[in-house]
């Protein structure tokens, strides 16, 4: 109980730093006026204050009080909203054992966190009784969405073994082979190679930090003949940390101009870094316009992943291949979601969001102190990815050298997007528990030896180039020099 009550206090704080009450260097309030505002003893608010900071939140100032801590002065990475699309080459699809390695990087593994009970399974009762799935499992599904704003109907939901399988489908049962899709990068690197796999053109348009030039977008899709939209939800990972609410009701209105088919892939919205839930694509659509694919991956070895689509209006082109395709999960592991689907998705992911977003400022923090000044970062407005830009490039080389050692810490940019600079980008899960392992490489493999030869940071497998003299002066005369504010950093930061 009292394990649970300093818990409690935690919420609290979260929640104060999440409405802006508490920012980076305020005092926190005396411990005995809040144990008399939340009702708690003296001890147990003495006890929340110490869990605070040892996960490094508030800090102690002798004869002074608590302060809340500024966590790191890594500065915000800036995405450049892309101009123009870039075109998918059958070049660019990655090999099988890549894809293997990399897939761990995209994987929520912060299983521990979730009550272990939830799934406890018996594997002599995994057969399949519906090709849809269970109705008190898309009950629980339809509840769930519901409170995530997304209304659907149980004869509109699906049930599958992974989500991709459904994109599979939905892309096989919506388009042809040869037509055109739109893809918003970053983004998970399974949406634009199945396009290509399914003998589809993917068409990329880079988003910034906050999404892309609609008229930019209105213009593709009449030009190219779009016949699909494959939209990375502002939750996927990595893009749309800081997509509106408004941006979001203008993409559907461009959609319903275009009466255009389109795909949300959304596999991050139960992460949400705030205590309400934020609006997807999908909570829009009143015309069945999005076919909406969401589902929990990494969440438990019993459970490694399950996903579900709402077909949305697609439902008679849909259901008869998703029918004979035989894609749902046996009843047990349908059954088993069901606790884990009742809960709100407030307190059913609390702990591992709340981890999650410590994770992350303890990360900025690591990356100021591996490369000062040259490294920036931005954290999802929902999952569990830092994507983080460095001045300097790292080289396919050097991934595919960072993938040969089996760690899973680390994504490059070059498999998230095709902007011109996604050489200069990677990210970071913040679920796993190696990521002081992936930081020793990067210190080691990339930002340690300032002799490294052009050839090992060149930006294509096949293109090298030539660093002159004052560039390189130029890098070596801003090592020590950060190109930020700190104390604008401070007044600026952002514990989202």
């Amino acid at each position: 109980m009292a394990e649970f009550l300093y818990q409690g206090l935690v919420d609290w704080f979260q929640d104060q730093v999440e409405q802006n009450k508490l920012t980076a260097g305020d005092k926190m309030p005396s411990l005995r006026k809040l144990a008399k505002e939340q009702g708690m003893s003296l001890n147990t608010v003495i006890h929340g204050y110490e869990l605070l900071s040892q996960q490094g939140w508030i800090e102690s100032r002798p004869k002074s009080g608590y302060f809340v801590c500024h966590q790191s002065q890594v500065r915000p990475a800036i995405m450049l909203a892309a101009d123009h699309p870039h075109y998918s080459k059958d070049k660019d699809i990655i090999s099988p054992e890549e894809q293997i390695s990399y897939q761990k990087a995209l994987t929520c593994q912060a299983s521990e966190l979730l009550e272990q009970d939830v799934f406890s399974l018996n594997p002599h009762n995994l057969s399949i009784h519906h090709p849809q799935g269970e109705t008190a499992v898309r009950q629980a599904l339809s509840h769930y969405l519901e409170q995530l704003g997304v209304q659907t109907k149980l004869d509109q939901l699906w049930l599958a073994n992974n989500p991709n399988q459904l994109l599979m489908q939905s892309l096989q049962s919506l388009t042809q082979v040869g037509d055109k899709v739109l893809i918003l990068t970053p983004c998970d690197y399974r949406l634009r190679h199945t396009v290509q796999a399914l003998g589809r053109e993917a068409v990329c348009l880079n988003a910034g930090e906050r999404g892309v030039d609609l008229d930019v977008v209105d213009k593709i899709i009449e030009q190219d003949e779009i016949k699909l939209l494959l939209f990375p939800s502002q939750f996927s990972f990595p893009a749309g940390q800081a997509i509106s609410n408004l941006s979001l009701r203008r993409w559907y209105a461009l959609i319903e101009k275009h009466d255009l088919p389109s795909i949300e892939w959304d596999l991050c919205s139960h992460l949400p870094n705030r205590p309400q839930a934020v609006m997807s694509l999908k909570s829009l659509d009143q015309t069945g316009l999005v076919a909406y694919i969401g589902g929990f991956e990494g969440l438990h070895d019993a459970l490694p992943s399950i996903a579900w689509l709402q077909v949305g209006r697609y439902e008679k082109p849909l259901a008869q291949a998703l029918s004979v395709a035989g894609l749902c999960p046996g009843e047990d592991l349908q059954l088993a979601l069901i606790p884990l689907l009742n809960q709100s998705p407030v307190k059913a992911f609390a702990a591992m969001s709340r981890s999650i977003w410590a994770n992350a400022e303890k990360m900025k923090s690591a990356l100021e102190r591996l490369n000062p000044g040259h490294l920036s970062a931005v954290i999802n407005k929902g999952g569990h990815s830092l994507w983080v830009r460095s001045n300097s490039p790292i080289s396919i080389s050097q991934w595919q050298a960072y993938q040969a050692s089996n760690l899973h810490g680390l994504i490059p940019g070059h498999l998230l997007s095709l902007a011109e600079d996604a050489n200069h980008w990677f990210a970071v899960n913040l679920s796993l528990n190696q990521t002081q392992v992936s930081l020793n490489w990067l210190e080691k493999e990339c930002f340690t030896s300032s002799e490294k030869s052009k050839e090992e940071v060149s930006t294509h497998k096949d293109e090298t180039s030539t660093e002159t003299t004052s560039s390189k002066k130029e890098r070596e005369d801003s090592t020590d020099e950060p190109l930020y504010n700190p104390m604008l950093d401070l007044i600026n930061h952002d514990f989202g």
